[in-house]
């Protein structure tokens, strides 16, 4: 009978192939079960935002308002509150919603947002004094409206398209590959460490402070 050897470095390179096979038929996260509903909830005023997950967000002025819509499944797993003036929205393990996490949010004023991971949010008609937004990951913040001033710290891949945002001042933190639209109309203050690329309208008195590969031009 022919004995076939196998050396211990092919035999080791074998088992590692056979963990990454069945590793990728593993799909960890909770399903959604194909029921899409619209939970309403009720909630406290609120002027700022803190999300971390992967939602889809309006927000908008009016009265106190949270609409979460999703798989029926997951909604027990999102988590929502009200402490002081920030509505904390959080979602609890790995979700793999049919159509994605859409929450429609309403409130007397709008400060500002703290994002994490890969949440989309549009503001709309943004007033007041100001507005700060901080986004880690790979966010996407579209905001319009008219404030005094418009702070925003980016990192990762986050992207902010405040260009129908009118301010008077605009201050931009980027670091990592993060890009912003804004418009301002008097000083833009910016500090790029990384790829960052900043891109504004208006005629604002120009600081920049820029480190790697980065960049900050006006709009054509």
């Amino acid at each position: 009978m022919n004995t076939i050897t196998i050396r211990p470095f092919a035999a080791a390179k074998l088992l590692t192939f056979a963990a990454l096979a069945l590793g990728g038929c593993h799909v960890t996260g909770i399903r959604g079960n194909g029921n899409v509903i619209t939970d309403t909830r009720p909630v406290a005023d609120f002027t700022s935002v803190e999300a971390d997950g992967a939602f889809t967000i309006t927000w908008a002025n009016g009265p106190a308002g949270l609409k979460i819509t999703t798989d029926e499944n997951l909604l027990n797993r999102i988590e929502s509150s009200v402490s002081g003036q920030k509505l904390v929205l959080h979602s609890r393990g790995q979700l793999r919603p049919t159509d994605g996490i859409k929450v429609t949010l309403s409130s007397s004023g709008m400060s500002g947002a703290r994002l994490t991971g890969a949440v989309r949010m549009t503001a709309t008609k943004v007033s007041g004094k100001g507005f700060y937004l901080e986004g880690t990951g790979a966010t996407r913040v579209t905001v319009d409206g008219t404030v005094t001033e418009l702070m925003a710290t980016m990192s990762g891949a986050s992207k902010l398209d405040a260009e129908s945002l009118q301010a008077e001042t605009v201050e931009l933190s980027i670091a990592g590959a993060g890009k912003a639209d804004v418009a301002a109309s008097k000083i833009l203050k910016v500090a790029i460490s990384g790829a960052g690329k900043v891109t504004y309208t208006g005629n604002p008195t120009v600081e920049k402070r820029v480190s790697g590969a980065g960049s900050v031009r006006q709009r054509d």
